[in-house]
């Protein structure tokens, strides 16, 4: 099977995906409260505090549910985690992390801040491993709702207010554990709102959603898991749980990894690859 170079392979992908995007904010500046007086919430959150979302689910415009790519050449396949906390378990499956580190198989993990005051000294670890990269997932791991709304039986942010202190809270967290302000930002429960999009996005973070849900919550077998990353198509964001320990989604990782990279792909950080044109 021909082997492909990442970093030329990555040189293409920055070639084909011309569009500009700002840098967030500097590496370590401390940011200010975004609901403090003359902090961004105060800017952020007035034009929405009206608002009446008629939208409910995971794949509403402004979610990023895959990636552009090239048509020829490689799969490129984009990996997330997600370390929920809260009821779905502050656990780690370090037999993913070892995977990934074995095979040099880089991933974006959706820190929320429930499960990084339980593993605190793993995120620091993980915030200085070059082969992750660490994104927001909410203070509380609540759904992305300004109206209450409910997913998976777990009760969304209520109020726009509420909504900015979820994402805003969090995204200090992971700024102040590694000096760098996230980029991407995913609901707990991956369900939103259009209006929590529009605040989300006004707060300077990318909504992630996902094409491929491989594990399901954490509730698949591990042939299932395989059988889901295998069949993947190129440009797929693939979604699974690191924060449960005793399911099955590294033994499935285990056997689709390898095979994957031994056809060819390669795997890549959301942020190598920004979606063209986002942000204008």
């Amino acid at each position: 099977m021909r082997q492909w170079n990442t970093p030329v392979v990555l040189a293409a992908l920055v070639c084909f995906w011309t569009a500009p995007f700002f840098s967030l904010a500097l590496a370590g500046e401390k940011e200010a409260s975004p609901l403090s007086p003359g902090g961004p919430g105060r800017d952020i959150g007035a034009p929405y505090a009206k608002a009446i979302p008629r939208q409910w689910g995971e794949r509403l415009p402004g979610v990023v549910t895959r990636m552009p790519v090239p048509r020829q050449g490689p799969k490129v396949l984009f990996l997330t985690l997600d370390a929920c906390g809260g009821r779905r378990g502050s656990g780690v499956d370090r037999g993913i992390l070892e995977l990934l580190r074995e095979e040099r198989i880089p991933a974006v993990i959706f820190v929320s801040s429930v499960w990084l005051r339980d593993n605190l000294a793993l995120a620091k670890e993980l915030a200085a491993d070059g082969l992750f990269e660490l994104a927001a997932h909410g203070t509380r791991h609540l759904p992305a709702s300004v109206s209450g709304r409910f997913a998976y039986g777990i009760k969304g942010c209520t109020s726009v207010r509420a909504l900015v202190e979820e994402v805003a809270g969090n995204v200090s967290d992971l700024a102040g554990l590694s000096g760098r302000r996230p980029l991407w930002y995913r609901s707990g429960t991956a369900f939103y709102d259009e209006v929590a999009i529009e605040v989300i996005h006004s707060l300077g973070l990318r909504v992630a959603g996902y094409t491929v849900s491989l594990d399901e919550g954490g509730t698949l077998p591990a042939a299932k898991v395989a059988e889901k990353a295998l069949k993947a198509e190129s440009g797929a964001i693939l979604l699974c749980h690191l924060n449960r320990p005793g399911c099955a989604t590294g033994r499935g990782l285990a056997v689709a990894l390898p095979k994957l990279k031994a056809e060819g792909a390669i795997f890549l950080k959301l942020s190598d690859a920004l979606p063209r044109g986002y942000p204008e």
